[in-house]
């Protein structure tokens, strides 16, 4: 996990799997925003500490949701194949419940 400080109260956060095949790691994003921001205010907390979390491109220039909507569709014969619309991509969905997300490694 690496933390790279973007601007005031914001920071982007990597994470990788870097295990063999098939060993998949949870990662609770959630919690780790708020130790964060609890670690970074120490001496002034704030009554409730809200984050966002935003799952962006490999290089952190566009939301991911964005770069898929905007990504060619080429139509192919791979297309109708069921193997293709497994691997399509979803973006993460920020819901505020500690729902942990699953790093496969790639």
């Amino acid at each position: 996990m690496v933390t790279i400080p973007v601007e005031r109260n914001k920071i982007l956060l990597r994470v990788e799997n870097l295990a063999d095949s098939g060993a998949n790691a949870l990662v609770y994003l959630d919690r780790i925003a708020t130790i964060l921001a609890q670690s970074a205010n120490k001496n002034n907390l704030p009554a409730s500490l809200n984050h966002s979390i935003v799952e962006t491109t490999l290089t952190a220039n566009m939301d991911l949701k964005e770069m898929l909507d905007r990504k060619l569709k080429w139509k192919t014969m791979d297309d109708v194949s069921e193997k293709m619309e497994s691997k399509k991509m979803e973006p993460y969905a920020d819901t505020q419940d500690d729902t942990p997300i699953e790093l496969k490694p790639q």
